[in-house]
């Protein structure tokens, strides 16, 4: 059958600044979808010796370069499939030094799992451990990069179950395709290595996760998912110049010439692929495998204003095919 439908993906509000050179905050809520939620809500301090930057509040746990580039940022309206495996923004605080002129990174911090208002609470023990250190071995601004990263975490359980699902890289998907459905376990493990390349307006992008979970009275089932993208600017722009060293993540595309209405510039145009892959089979968990293949198009009319459109094929395996053809009109600030 043929569905279609439209959403609010994301309209968040935000308030950020710097207080006596030294003392940043961010106050983000998203109120799509007629409920409201916290994002990004934290402190941090700079300047502080050895550490040098920690932030406290709620905020994303330094795990993959996909998951902590801004969903504003991407080059996909939906992050890849092994995003299931990130653990996404809870509460805590973390250590965020950069080294060699910036060109390494290392973040670390303790967390605890929380709800959509930032609170946790309970005879449940939900905490994480997640580090990340990257490098850039090969960096010339707005010309060229090499990336490379690793990230780790590890989730405190005991007897507590835990679900691992994914639909395909769609939002308005109206179901997730793979799903491990509950597992009771006694902590998790997941590592992280990621690479990025940019020559000039060319740029390739790739990660793999693999997830361990110590299952209760059962064999240990163990996850995976990777995805490799490339892309490729029409109009000269490239990623390297829009690359963010203190925290080691891709931030704002900017044109280099905005779109016009007189016809003389047209902003930057950029082409894109991706194929992705989640594999939730193992031991007595049969999740399913699930297979993305993205293609999208990024018209940037100018620094803050993006249309996206997106093709999306899904292959679930052993069941059957899905295609989604998908747009977006975004405006950030």
């Amino acid at each position: 059958g043929t569905d279609t439908g439209v959403e609010f993906r994301r309209a968040r509000l935000a308030i950020a600044g710097l207080v006596y050179n030294n003392i940043d905050f961010k106050f983000e809520y998203d109120v799509a979808g007629g409920t409201s939620g916290f994002k990004d809500v934290y402190m941090g301090m700079s300047k502080l010796p050895l550490i040098q930057y920690v932030r406290i509040g709620h905020f994303k746990e330094p795990f993959s370069l996909e998951e902590l580039t801004s969903d504003d940022f991407t080059t996909f309206q939906e992050r890849a499939t092994m995003n299931a495996f990130a653990p996404d923004r809870n509460t805590g605080i973390a250590i965020m030094p950069a080294f060699f002129d910036q060109r390494m990174t290392v973040q670390a911090g303790a967390f605890r799992e929380t709800d959509n208002s930032g609170n946790g609470f309970g005879p449940d023990q939900q905490y994480n451990i997640t580090a990340r250190v990257t490098g850039l071995p090969w960096y010339e601004v707005d010309q060229q990069l090499l990336h490379l990263g690793l990230s780790y975490t590890h989730k405190f359980r005991s007897n507590q179950d835990i679900t691992f699902s994914q639909r395909p890289e769609s939002h308005l998907f109206p179901a997730s395709l793979v799903n491990t459905q509950e597992i009771n376990t006694d902590g998790v493990d997941a590592i992280n290595p990621e690479v990025a390349f940019a020559l000039g307006p060319m740029s390739v992008q790739g990660e793999y996760t693999h997830t361990f979970v110590d299952q209760v009275h059962q064999p240990d089932p163990q996850f995976s998912a990777f995805y490799v993208e490339g892309s490729y600017f029409l109009t000269g722009e490239s990623r390297a110049g829009f690359y963010r060293t203190q925290f080691g993540y891709f931030d704002r595309v900017i044109p280099l010439h905005n779109f016009s209405v007189d016809g003389q510039h047209w902003g930057a145009w950029q082409l894109a692929a991706r194929f992705s892959r989640i594999d939730l089979d193992s031991k007595e968990v049969k999740g399913g495998t699930l297979d993305d293949v993205t293609a999208g198009a990024n018209w940037y009319l100018n620094p803050n204003t993006r249309i996206i459109v997106n093709y999306v094929w899904a292959h679930l395996e052993g069941v059957g095919d899905s295609n989604v053809l998908e747009g977006r009109f975004q405006l950030t600030f």
